[in-house]
């Protein structure tokens, strides 16, 4: 059976996740010539967040969508 709320929400949440990923790769760019420590530790952080949003996604378009492959 077709899941069509599901399948909508991956949709609508995508573009959420979407416009996260940007903004933490943006913020990661801006601060990615820092030198000191701290910086380096924010832009491993803000990576972090955005590697998560990529396994969100593949888990909603597999699960939510019915898109993915087994």
């Amino acid at each position: 059976m077709y899941r069509v709320r599901a399948a909508t929400d991956h949709h609508v949440y995508e573009m959420r996740r979407v416009t996260r990923f940007v903004m933490l790769l943006k913020q990661a760019g801006a601060l990615g010539g820092a030198g000191n420590q701290a910086d380096k530790q924010e832009v491993e952080t803000l990576l972090s967040e955005a590697g998560g949003l990529m396994y969100e996604s593949h888990a909603s378009y597999s699960d939510n969508a019915g898109l993915g492959t087994r």
